[in-house]
């Protein structure tokens, strides 16, 4: 669980703001993250991850 943490706080630098009304009971009920910055992408280097369950 400590790995999930910390790769979502890493994601969230490269995210304009948090919907705080979608919060995330096993992040510390932050919300969740919004606008995706391709400018703090270039300029943390830091690649989007994205994790999508999906069912047939």
């Amino acid at each position: 669980m400590e790995a999930a943490k910390s790769v979502s706080e890493e994601m969230a630098e490269i995210y304009l703001e948090r919907n705080m009304q979608l919060q995330i009971p096993g992040w510390d009920f932050q919300g969740a993250c919004l606008g995706l910055d391709i400018r703090r992408v270039v300029e943390t280097g830091i690649t989007p991850l994205i994790n999508t369950g999906y069912r047939a």
